[in-house]
């Protein structure tokens, strides 16, 4: 019989995780070799989905073949049972898995959801055949262009994308706004937003908008009004602002700042100004030949005028600041208003159900009807449940997953849960680690009485050098960074639940270093006397990793030992190309695996933009070079060169079997044109990872799209640097692996470099706030898109949620 319990387990990286996963797994079946049927592990990615029915079967096949006694002893302490039984129990386990491979029920919450979808389909009053869309860029690819499409005849629409593209140039990226369309449709499909965010008509977001632009000039046209006042009488009495005292960053000089309608940062009343009304003397400097007639006219004139001008920024400010945070981010809004019409008639037309739909649908039914009885008529049968990455479960999956936790609690039955709260990286899919931390326990505290909390203190993966290294950092950081969020950081990294012990028998000592740079200018070397050149940080830390690299191979280690993490895409790229330019090429990196990095990639798509536009001579000439290069000709391989030939040249240069054919291949399905081109060109003489995969990504295209070379080119210009036109890395490649540190997550090398770890812990000033209020007229039931600024402290405005 199973212990009717809740177990939360707190681990950490390297703490035995999936070991324990597989452990109480293994309690429940060995007990009761059909109970497989009944047990619901879920985790996030197929990955951790294959991992762990990997390693559960891996350990029944040991116990059954008692090949690792060590092993079989663990087990037989875990489950309490007679250690002669466990084999046959293992086998009557392996046989059921064998014969009803579908009952042995680890899924992906995702693939568990849709499941649920599709038996709930009528009570959803969803069509009799919908689809289940789990492409989501593709789309926003194709509400993008539903939305450009109407420009022209929408004029809410027009508007939001003339003050869009005019805040792009104010920003210097650019009047092309496609990229960044796609990006704010993403809003559309994270459900932290859409329980936030809700779409007005146009006319109510203008009138919002109007309303804002009031408060604005409510607080700047009677301040100008005063600082034009002040202007006058300076003209008046042929004064400049030089004449008084500290001049334009005096008293005078602030109130000339504020006539120019400035920064809302600048109203700040200065503290020069405020002693000026205070003390009318302050307006003039001691030895100015003209201090008596500006003191008299500062208690006269301009005393009141300041006077007036306080009144306004202490009773009007923190609404005018806060109508000016929203203001410049109010085209957002109307922009995803717009998307999120065309998204919803797409649905409609193509009776497409999104996977990001699938929380929110289901929460409506559950909260709507008797739980228990909507889970049982889906045909679910589950009575145990394990909940892997809980750190990543987002509150719509929790409020889905409460009810069958607490049925499986009430009837007696088991549940656990495993995470850490420190490795919580799918925030921007609603991730919440709060619930890890402590919401589960709020939720289900009814069930406190039978619920256990464990830390699994334990590090099996890291040396105890490294160990207690980071006890002695993360037990220290909370306090001492600059955290936005200290409370939550702190919970996170909670002294008692974070100290990990080093696991005897992890070999070595282990060994860390922190190398600190920066940046150098020109100076005169003491020695040589030469002068030694200027060099930023980053370029030593380059420097500093091909010398580490390179000493590590002298010792012995390999280079697929070693693993190189950044934050940022550009980093990645910026560290590969110095270690190849260093003679350091056994690298697999984002890029280095991207197919467009690839010279018969690029050969094939310019000979594709040729095929389709004989008048292509940029194409035409690409495609030249591109052969030369793989035929490893040295002749003519210089663009330059290549440019200045004729077309008719560089055709000639290209096989005569090519140039017969060529106005037959445009009509040639685009597949089938592939393979010919490869053929002609003898591109297939032997294997190559970009060109077998640049071919799987084309019968993955022409699978929903249409099979023409018109259209696979402009689909390619729009994805050829997504991860889905990258080589798939086979396991075991012996290269250094550079890759973000969100793509680390679950690995682990003998030897891990960063060489750029300067990240700020403060909000980008590109971060993303959602805000709303009670305050009128931001009050409209929505939340409102604003960049984060310290103008936002101790506005009326509060931040609901960040990207």
């Amino acid at each position: 019989m199973s212990k009717n319990e809740l177990v939360i387990y707190r681990s950490s990286a390297g703490s035995g995780k999936t070991y324990t996963l597989v452990m109480e797994y293994l309690k429940l079946v060995l007990k009761r070799p059909s109970l497989y049927r009944s047990v619901l592990a879920i985790t996030f990615t197929n990955k951790a989905t294959e991992e762990m029915k990997t390693r559960i079967v891996a350990a029944l096949v040991k116990i059954a073949r008692n090949s690792d006694p060590k092993f079989i002893e663990e087990v037989q302490t875990a489950t309490g049972m007679p250690i002669q039984e466990l084999p046959e129990k293992s086998r009557k386990v392996l046989n059921n898995i064998l014969h009803d491979y579908s009952g042995f029920a680890i899924s992906t919450i995702d693939s568990f959801f849709s499941g649920l979808i599709r038996s709930l389909a009528r009570e959803l009053h969803l069509p009799l055949r919908f689809d289940l869309e789990l492409n989501i860029d593709k789309v926003i690819d194709e509400i993008t262009t539903l939305l450009l499409d109407d420009v022209g005849t929408d004029e809410w629409l027009g508007k939001w994308l003339r003050e869009f593209i005019l805040h792009q140039l104010d920003e210097e990226k650019g009047w092309r706004i496609e990229n960044e369309i796609k990006r704010i449709a993403r809003v559309l499909f994270d459900e932290k937003y859409r329980s936030i965010f809700h779409t007005h008509s146009p006319a109510i977001t203008s009138g919002f908008i109007a309303s804002l632009k009031e408060i604005k000039q409510k607080f700047e046209n009677p301040i100008h009004q005063e600082t034009t006042r002040f202007l006058k009488t300076l003209e008046d009495h042929h004064l400049t602002v030089e004449e008084f005292s500290y001049g334009k960053s005096g008293a005078a000089g602030y109130l000339l700042k504020l006539h120019n309608y400035p920064e809302p940062k600048d109203y700040k009343p200065s503290t020069r100004f405020i002693k000026a009304l205070a003390e009318p003397s302050s307006w003039a400097t001691k030895k100015s030949p003209r201090a008596k007639e500006i003191i008299d006219l500062a208690e006269s004139v301009l005393n009141p005028i300041g006077e007036t001008i306080l009144t306004i920024i202490s009773e009007q400010f923190t609404m005018y600041k806060s109508a000016h945070c929203v203001l410049i981010n109010a085209y957002m809004s109307g922009i995803l208003g717009a998307l999120d019409q065309r998204l919803r008639k797409f649905r409609d037309e193509h009776d497409l159900v999104l996977i990001s739909d699938t929380n929110q649908m289901l929460n409506k039914v559950i909260s709507n009807e008797d739980a228990p009885f909507i889970y049982e008529k889906t045909g679910n049968r589950f009575t145990h449940f394990m909940l892997d990455e809980f750190q990543d479960t987002s509150d719509f999956q929790w409020r889905n997953l409460m009810p069958l936790i607490t049925n499986a609690l009430g009837s007696g039955n088991y549940a656990m849960l495993v995470g850490d709260a420190k490795q919580s990286i799918y925030r921007w899919r609603g991730g919440n680690m709060q619930l890890l931390l402590d919401g589960v326990q709020k939720n289900l505290k009814s069930f406190e009485q039978i619920t256990r909390i464990e830390n699994l203190e334990s590090n099996f993966r890291s040396n105890e050098v490294i160990v207690n290294f980071n006890n002695q950092f993360f037990q220290n950081a909370p306090s001492r960074l600059p955290f936005p969020d200290p409370v939550k950081v702190t919970q996170a990294y909670n002294e008692k639940d974070v100290a990990q012990q080093w696991k005897k028998g992890v070999p070595g000592d282990g060994f860390i270093s922190i190398n600190f740079f920066k940046d150098t200018t020109e100076k005169v070397d003491t020695d040589t006397g030469e002068m030694t050149s200027a060099e930023k940080w980053k370029d030593q830390a380059s420097e500093a990793t091909v010398t580490t690299i390179h000493k590590l191979f002298e010792t012995g280690y390999e280079p697929g030992d070693i693993a190189i993490l950044v934050r940022q895409n550009s980093d990645a790229k910026q560290i590969t190309q110095f270690l190849i330019e260093n003679g350091i090429d056994r690298i697999i990196s984002p890029e280095s695996m991207q197919l467009n990095h690839s010279a018969k990639i690029q050969f094939l798509i310019n000979i594709f933009k040729f095929i389709n536009d004989r008048t292509n001579a940029i194409a035409l000439t690409y495609a030249v070079y591109y052969l030369r290069v793989l035929t490893a000709k040295s002749e003519t391989t210089s663009l330059h060169e290549l440019f200045a030939a004729s077309s008719s040249e560089k055709i000639a240069i290209l096989p005569q079997s090519f140039r017969n054919r060529i106005m037959e291949f445009r009509k040639l399905p685009l597949y089938e044109l592939s393979e010919e081109i490869t053929d002609i060109f003898g591109l297939n003489t032997s294997p190559d990872a970009y060109l077998q995969r640049f071919l799987d990504v084309i019968l993955d295209y022409i699978r929903s799209n249409p099979p023409d070379i018109a259209n696979f080119l402009e689909w390619w210009e729009e994805n050829e640097n997504k991860d889905s036109c990258s080589v798939i890395i086979p396991s075991g490649e012996n290269a250094i692996r550079v890759m973000s540190i969100h793509k680390s997550k679950g690995l682990q090398f003998p030897v891990v470099i960063m060489p750029f770890a300067d990240w700020d812990l403060k909000p980008s000033k590109e971060l993303t706030l959602w805000v709303s209020s009670e305050v009128p007229p931001f009050n409209d039931a929505t939340a409102h898109p604003v960049k984060f600024s310290g103008l936002l402290e101790n506005s009326v405005i509060r931040c609901r949620i960040s990207e």
